[in-house]
């Protein structure tokens, strides 16, 4: 087989091994998705618990990087500490191992039968979570069969003069295993994924006799380069999820650095118990040894998260990020009226949050939309992932437990989630897209126009304020705003009879801003819908 042939095979199977990866990670996180949230923010009170979780995560999403990136970003959030987030981490290590063993096991000849399994559950399964279980199968098969390629590939060039260069290098960096460590770190830091850097290093290396040497250092280096995916979305993130991938950065770049210490005793310890466990051929050596590594990683950084807290808060200065949402945990369910109370504070705060958002909308018409895009933007994250986590703790709580009273307060609880997520919905999705318009066409509205949605804005947000010190237990007068319904439907008529007679008259803002003002107007009004059906659910149930 000539080189391009072999480079052919490379390619070719590096493109089936990424795309079944792709597919496996996918559909994982359609399967399962929709509970690593709320998994996360009810297991992380535990050290133990919340590595589990992270062990668990890293493997369904298939990569430590995207791992990375996942809590970093629940940690710019608020829905993570800096210490709960520092397990979920280490867990993730352990994961993402699991995948690598996966790879590790030979079965080339059979990965056309998983790809045509996969494919008929994929296009014939009738409901969607086998199609979905059959697209993480069908991917499941590309990845064995892009493996297998690439191995042919390198196989069938034994005569290559550059492959067997590139062999000879290999053997030759192994008596200098500082050099194969970096390389495992920019090659995993270039592909973004370590389980393509050890499918390499399988392709490369299966039957050559210097193979666990060579892989086991590249190994150590792929597990400190998936920490440059959190590194890179650190930038663009607040402190607390900088902090979160910097202290994945310290604990992989120590734990890494001193296995590489003790390379030697730590590659026969990995031997030995390969051919203890019957498994002595070089892929599944080098797999067991990533999964050795991992696990003592673990171990050893465990009882440690306080300290390397400590050394990631010196390197990396924090900020105070608001909390509409206090972490809650499994053990809060033992006490049920009492999580019914704590959840009834936490949907008051979380409403807070959207009260905000909405009085930053008037900022975004009337001033200057960039000025708030980014903290409306980080305030929805927040909704977006506490409404799912309090809407689930609310479900958990044991009826049984509760006075009726209790139970219609929780009942009514879950309703006001739903609308405080509605509220936000209309003012992230609708109301700022068309602020920043006017803003990117420099556009506005005319003076009149201005004072009249000044007006109407203040008035809708006035009343969701009413209903949140209602919720909070402070003197509100809900009647005066279910009273409102009648004079925000007559305010939106007049505001669009003046608008039209604007136009009418040339006023140029008003031509310019016809469409957005009247779509701003319309999508307030919907935000009071959803603030008097939170009074009329409770006048309901009383």
């Amino acid at each position: 087989m000539s080189l391009y042939q072999a480079i052919a095979f490379l390619a070719g199977g590096l493109v089936f091994f990424v795309f079944g990866l792709e597919n496996v990670n996918r559909s994982i996180g359609r399967l399962s998705g929709a509970y690593l949230k709320v998994a996360l923010n009810l297991l992380t009170s535990n050290r133990i618990a919340g590595a589990a979780v992270g062990a668990v995560s890293s493997f369904l999403l298939a990569s430590t990087s995207a791992a990375t990136v996942l809590f970093a970003g629940m940690g710019d959030t608020g829905l993570l500490t800096l210490r709960q987030a520092l397990p979920v981490m280490l867990g993730a290590a352990v994961g993402t191992t699991l995948t690598v063993q996966i790879i590790a096991f030979d079965v080339g000849n059979w990965a056309v039968f998983i790809i045509v399994a996969g494919f008929l559950f994929r296009h014939f399964a009738g409901r969607q979570y086998w199609r979905d279980a059959g697209r993480a199968v069908f991917g499941l098969g590309l990845v064995f069969y892009g493996i297998a390629m690439m191995k042919n590939g390198v196989q069938t060039a034994t005569n290559t003069a550059s492959l067997d260069s590139i062999r000879s290098s290999l053997a030759t960096l192994s008596f200098n295993p500082f050099y194969l460590f970096l390389l495992g770190i920019v090659l995993t830091a270039i592909l973004q994924s370590s389980a393509i850097t050890m499918a390499l290093a399988f392709a490369f290396l299966a039957n050559d006799p210097l193979a666990v040497r060579v892989a086991v250092p590249i190994a150590l280096g792929a597990s400190v380069g998936t920490c440059s995916a959190g590194l890179i979305s650190g930038i663009a993130s607040r402190p607390i999820g900088r902090q979160i991938a910097v202290g994945h950065f310290v604990m992989k770049l120590l734990g890494a650095s001193f296995f590489m210490l003790i390379l030697g005793p730590f590659t026969h310890t990995a031997q030995i118990w390969s051919e203890r466990l019957g498994t002595s051929s070089n892929m599944r050596v080098i797999a067991n040894a990533n999964t050795l590594f991992s696990l003592l990683y673990c171990v050893i950084f465990l009882p440690l998260v306080p300290v390397v807290e400590q050394l990631v808060l010196s390197l990396v200065r924090g900020e105070k990020l608001p909390a509409p949402l206090e972490h809650f945990s499994l053990s809060d369910l033992d006490d049920a009226p009492g999580a019914v109370r704590k959840a009834h504070a936490q949907t008051a705060r979380l409403g807070r949050t959207v009260l905000k958002m909405l009085r930053q909308v008037q900022t975004a018409f009337l001033v200057d939309a960039g000025q708030v895009v980014d903290e409306m933007k980080h305030s929805y994250a927040i909704l977006d992932t506490c409404d799912t986590v309090l809407s689930d703790f609310l479900r958990r709580i044991d009826e049984g437990d509760l006075s009726s009273e209790d139970n219609h307060a929780r009942s009514l609880l879950l309703y006001y989630v739903r609308d405080i997520r509605y509220i936000g919905d209309v003012a992230i999705k609708q109301l700022l897209p068309l602020a920043v318009t006017k803003s990117r066409k420099g556009l506005d509205f005319s003076i009149e126009g201005a004072q009249q949605f000044e007006r109407y804005h203040r008035l809708i947000a006035d009343d969701f304020c009413e209903v949140l010190d209602h919720l909070e237990g402070l003197p509100a007068d809900l009647k005066t705003v279910l009273s409102h319904a009648h004079s925000v439907d007559a305010m939106r008529s007049a505001i669009g009879r003046s608008h039209v007679m604007r136009v009418s008259r040339g006023v140029t803002a008003d031509i310019d801003t016809s469409r957005i003002l009247l779509d701003a107007v319309a999508s307030l009004r919907a935000v009071h819908y959803y603030i008097c059906d939170m009074i009329n659910l409770a006048s309901d149930k009383n």
